[in-house]
């Protein structure tokens, strides 16, 4: 029973989360089937009020959105470990340490490249770069940038 309650605590923490992220309630409701109406609805009391079916419908698009941000992560990571210097935007800024995020690869002084993503918050805060971190906890600092729906720009 315990692996139940778990479960359902975790399936409720990410649909609070998708909730209270940056995707748009038009996405979420156009891909589930369900109204915007429905989707402001929950955003706003939480899913506590929601229908077991609109539930079930966010788990779906979650499961989804996991996956297309995955691979949108993997596109990015393959496209920072090659060639010359590039810069991704991450529309996320500290205005307590007024650090921009962000994800790129640069050139170092010795002619050697590091491709890293740069973050003030969450697991992976500072910079996690190819010097120091596998390209496993790369795609996963990645992921934790832009799962939100937060906006990346080149």
């Amino acid at each position: 029973m315990t692996n139940l309650n778990t479960n359902i605590t975790t399936i409720e923490a990410r649909i609070e989360e998708l909730l209270k992220s940056k995707v748009s309630t038009e996405k979420i409701a156009k891909q589930i089937n369900h109204s915007i109406e429905e989707i402001e609805i929950v955003r706003k009391s939480g899913i506590e009020s929601a229908p077991y079916k609109l539930v079930k419908h966010l788990c779906n698009f979650i499961t989804q959105y996991d996956n297309e941000t995955l691979d949108k992560a993997r596109r990015i990571l393959e496209d920072i470990k090659t060639g010359e210097e590039k810069d991704y935007r991450i529309d996320k800024f500290n205005p307590g340490t007024r650090n921009q995020h962000g994800i790129a690869r640069q050139k170092l002084n010795n002619g050697e490249y590091v491709y890293y993503v740069y973050s003030d918050d969450g697991l992976y805060s500072k910079q996690t770069d190819s010097r120091t971190n596998t390209d496993d906890e790369i795609l996963e600092a990645i992921v934790e940038e832009i799962w939100d729906g937060t906006e990346i720009s080149k």
